[in-house]
């Protein structure tokens, strides 16, 4: 194709276009690195859950608060109770984690061997 037929401002745009893409490119890669920065430093990362969290309980609608819930439950007790690796900061409240679901399954366990009791 060539250039020659198409009007200046034709081109102006397209070269407005390509300059905003790239730019709006760039942000986002430096956005990303800088996120990837903050979430390996365990002082910014601790920082970061306790802003997220606060931000969450302040003034989350309830259907978030169920998918935080959820994703608590799903992502890191699940973690916790399977054992997998998360690094010796973590160590203590892997423990809690686990004894908390271990000590929900042993009472759901009772209260079901209780109302086979009754129902019998």
């Amino acid at each position: 194709m060539s250039l020659t037929n198409i009007s200046c401002a034709v081109l102006n745009d397209l070269g407005r276009h390509t300059a905003d893409a790239g730019r709006d490119e760039r942000l986002q890669l430096a956005i990303e690195h800088e996120a990837d920065l903050m979430l390996v430093d365990t002082d910014c990362c601790r920082a970061l859950g306790e802003s997220f969290v606060e931000q969450l309980l302040s003034d989350a609608p309830p259907s978030l608060m169920d998918q935080f819930y959820l994703g608590v439950g799903q992502q890191m007790l699940r973690r916790f109770y399977d054992r997998n690796p998360m690094g010796p900061e973590l160590g203590e409240l892997v423990r809690v984690g686990r004894a908390f679901v271990a000590a929900s399954a042993a009472a759901t366990l009772d209260k079901r061997v209780e109302d086979e009791r009754k129902a019998a």
